[in-house]
């Protein structure tokens, strides 16, 4: 394994950094959580970086006609390797020739069905071949979705890490900073290790190999993790190693001061992500029903067959009828080709879900994110456009909107407050006026005094407003 880079190439650690965990002197016996920071940073893998989009092969819809010249990345490729194109093609070429080149051999011999006859079977294919794609893309996408919902969480427990351990640790001294920094990265190296090992559980191809060794290859796992894992079901090993994150953040607590309140919420984090990651698994290991996966395969079979055959005896001109023939049955064929492929995708198929390189991105990104400085302060002087802040631009509209609300509020107040006034005063001589009106005199000096002037302040503050309005240019 490569050995620490130097300060100057690893801007995470200081140069006083330790290699290893157990290099630090009161913290001995920890040798589980020893991990190489250049391979965690996985800085010369080709992977390591993102284009900003999550599938093997990408393609830009508005280049039509290279897109139909490609091969990898479409349905041929899967086409291709299956029978049943080989088996129309078979059936379709040669009753062609027979009945076109030698027809008083074997064409007159051939038994005739019709296309129209074909209309019922070709209606109830279509309809639950359509629902059979739409539930595997469901499958696809939800699985997807989790996916990424894992690499949510972990970027929250990053956050949270930083804000609520490394930076107060960093500001306390800077030896509590330096470690604060390595015992932050263990748990995101946790993190990342577990997200690797489930992928290992769910990859299902044979291109590549998934498992503890390549995730300790990754600098993902230690030697004595592996060790410590050999025996455990692949299950368990993910399971495992999110506990150890659990655990580390337990201690960062108990030991290494941080509040227990928010302990708890990062503890809560990790919680979420077995449950996001427990969601993906238990999708996988429902697959689409049997039942629901033969009937649609013999239905297509059925079909496609079928139909190859009876295209032989249509009346449009041989060197056009190929057409009519292969456009169904490629379209039928290559549909139920990709529901297949996305019913699984944690595979080698192109469409499958790239996971190893989600995994190398999210650990490039979460490293990277731990080696940032503190945001920009008031303190440091902050420059902004015309030096002009946001809220001075917006002040005079938030203003009006503000004196607006402020009206209304305040109007609808008054009305609560003088209705509840009618209702205790009823019976009395308030409630007499209540309902009747006030006199001349009680106008003059009774309980309603003051609303005509208050009437008139409310007239002249909307007046006002509108008034500020016009100047400011609104209508």
């Amino acid at each position: 394994m490569p050995s620490i880079k130097s300060a100057e190439n690893t801007p995470l650690m200081d140069s006083e950094m330790p290699k290893f965990m157990g290099d630090i002197e009161g913290h001995k016996g920890v040798g589980r959580y020893m991990v190489v920071l250049d391979e965690l940073k996985m800085e010369n893998s080709e992977r390591g970086g993102s284009n900003g989009l999550a599938a093997k092969m990408n393609y830009d819809a508005n280049y039509t006609l290279a897109n139909l010249r490609r091969w990898e990345g479409t349905v041929l490729p899967g086409l291709v390797r299956r029978p049943l194109i080989w088996l129309a093609c078979l059936i379709y070429f040669s009753a062609a020739i027979c009945n076109q080149g030698f027809e008083e051999q074997c064409g007159k011999h051939l038994p005739r069905i019709m296309l129209k006859d074909l209309g019922t079977m070709g209606g109830l294919l279509t309809f639950f071949l359509a629902f059979y794609a739409k539930t595997c893309y469901s499958r696809f996408m939800s699985q997807y979705t989790h996916l990424k919902d894992i690499e949510g969480i972990m970027r929250s427990i990053a956050i949270q890490v930083r804000m609520f351990y490394l930076l107060p640790c960093m500001a306390h001294s800077k030896e509590e900073g330096t470690l604060a920094k390595f015992r932050s990265v263990e748990v995101l190296r946790n993190l990342g290790a577990c997200y690797y090992l489930v992928f290992a559980r769910l990859y299902d191809g044979t291109a590549k190999s998934f498992n503890l060794q390549s995730a300790h290859e990754e600098g993902l796992l230690t030697s004595e993790e592996v060790d410590d894992l050999q025996d455990e079901t692949p299950s368990m090993c993910w399971f495992r190693v999110l506990c150890w994150a659990f655990e580390l953040v337990t201690d960062m607590g108990e030991n290494h001061g941080m509040e227990p309140g928010k302990v708890d919420k990062i503890q809560s984090s990790v919680l979420a992500m077995r449950q996001a990651i427990n969601a993906v698994t238990y999708e996988t290991q429902m697959p689409v029903p049997l039942p629901y996966y033969h009937i649609i395969t013999i239905l297509v079979f059925s079909f496609v067959l079928t139909y190859s055959y009876a295209c032989v005896f249509i009346t449009t001109s041989p060197a056009l009828a190929w057409i009519v023939w292969s456009v169904p049955v490629f379209g039928f064929a290559g549909m139920r080709e990709v529901a297949i492929a996305m019913a699984d995708p944690f595979g080698d198929d192109d469409v499958d879900l790239p996971v190893d390189a989600y995994v190398h991105n999210i650990m490039h990104f979460l490293v990277h994110f731990l080696a940032q400085t503190s945001r920009p302060t008031a303190i440091d002087g902050l420059s902004f456009f015309e030096d002009v802040h946001w809220a001075e631009k917006h002040t005079k509209a938030d203003s009006r909107h503000q004196m607006k609300s402020d009206v209304h509020h305040g109007r609808n107040h008054e009305k609560k407050a003088l209705e509840e006034g009618r209702g205790s005063l009823e019976g009395s001589e308030g409630g007499r006026m209540a309902k009747t009106g006030p006199t001349g005199a009680q106008r003059r000096g009774g309980i309603f005094a003051g609303t005509p002037q208050k009437g008139k302040a409310d007239r002249a503050y909307l007046e006002q407003m509108e008034a500020m309005e016009l100047d400011a240019g609104f209508d």
